[in-house]
């Protein structure tokens, strides 16, 4: 569910075919999580009020596609470091919260909370939400932004989805999607609809002048149209 809202959120905002599709869930050490992470943008954020906190990793070269479409390019920005500039930051932080808009949203059926971003690293071995060898929910994505892929993923300590827990079996979800699969669908398409953007040009006359006019054109000149 994530997935296509999060894909449904950035197509809209960037303006470009967008697709974010599930590749795996595993339950791994924290630490064998953080080995596997090269070049990322890592958000640490919390979910309150669950306690403690979790992570979603995207890898750069997929940030840096949708920040060179967001200022107007094609969407193929390369860098040759890790180091975000202050406007870069500014709009990886708007992703970011897009996603975690989508999160809740996603979470809806299951626990209510709110996602709050607490900080941005670049390099994974900065990050120590919980020791080496606890449990995490490692779950893998690959997001596909215009012609460009690139992998990302949520990591969530078992700690934080403990108090919970009773709440993952199938025979709920199942009942609970029987009933209300529907009502949430419409919330959740009208949602999306509403922060749509649609491009609309408006034509308010015409005129035909010559290129010497044009030329000498002059402030205060007037052109009927």
């Amino acid at each position: 569910t994530f997935a296509r809202l999060f894909a449904s959120s950035l197509s809209a905002y960037l303006r470009v075919s967008t697709h974010v599709d599930l590749i795996s869930v595993e339950q791994v050490p924290y630490d064998e999580y953080t080995r596997s992470l090269t070049s990322s943008i890592i958000n640490v954020f919390s979910m309150a009020p669950l306690q403690g906190q979790a992570i979603l990793e995207m890898e750069f070269n997929i940030v840096l596609a949708m920040i060179d479409r967001l200022l107007g390019g094609p969407g193929n920005m390369a860098k040759s470091t890790t180091v975000l500039t202050e406007i870069e930051q500014a709009l990886t932080e708007s992703i970011i919260t897009r996603a975690h808009h989508d999160l809740r949203l996603a979470w809806e059926g299951v626990a209510r909370f709110s996602p709050r971003s607490e900080r941005i690293e670049t390099q994974a071995q900065f990050i120590q939400i919980v020791p080496p060898n606890d449990i995490v929910v490692s779950i893998l994505f690959e997001a596909k932004v215009g012609d460009l892929r690139g992998a990302m993923s949520l990591c969530i300590p078992y700690v934080v989805l403990k108090p919970i827990a009773q709440k993952f079996s199938a025979q709920r979800w199942f009942s609970m999607g029987s009933r209300k699969a529907f009502g949430q669908e419409a919330v959740t398409i009208a949602r999306q609809i509403e922060t749509t953007s649609v491009e609309c040009v408006c034509t308010l006359g015409h005129a035909q002048i010559t290129v010497g006019e044009l030329v000498q054109l002059d402030v205060g000149d007037t052109i009927v149209l």
